[in-house]
């Protein structure tokens, strides 16, 4: 396997681009990390495949993007998130895993 890497380009609701960032995840921490069911309605289930290191985050964007929402996964080996409760419509958004070792990103679509 060679390194990945995965651009994050950032523009506003009018397509005008803001910025580019470079989003490393060449770390075998990320080789088991997976986010089912994708396509999803409701409930989003992310398996990091090991516990997380303390002060990691996951971060969700919508596709233009805006910053929706932060969680502290720190500790924990899995994750769920409620889509109903954070009231997003449907589309097309990204999840990005920080962690000390490294970030990656996975794209999702919201039905």
């Amino acid at each position: 396997r060679g390194d990945k890497n995965i651009v994050l380009i950032k523009a506003d609701s009018t397509g005008y681009i803001s910025g580019l960032e470079e989003v490393s995840h060449s770390k075998e921490i990320f080789d088991h990390l997976r986010v089912y069911p994708n396509p999803v309605r409701d409930y989003l289930h992310v398996d990091f495949g090991i516990d997380l290191l303390s002060g990691s985050r996951l971060e969700l964007y919508d596709i233009t993007g805006r910053k929706v929402r932060v969680f502290n996964v720190g500790g924990r080996k899995d994750f769920i998130l409620d889509l109903r409760d954070l009231g997003i419509k449907p589309g097309v958004y990204i999840l990005l895993l920080n962690t000390s070792l490294g970030r990656r990103s996975i794209r999702f679509i919201k039905e």
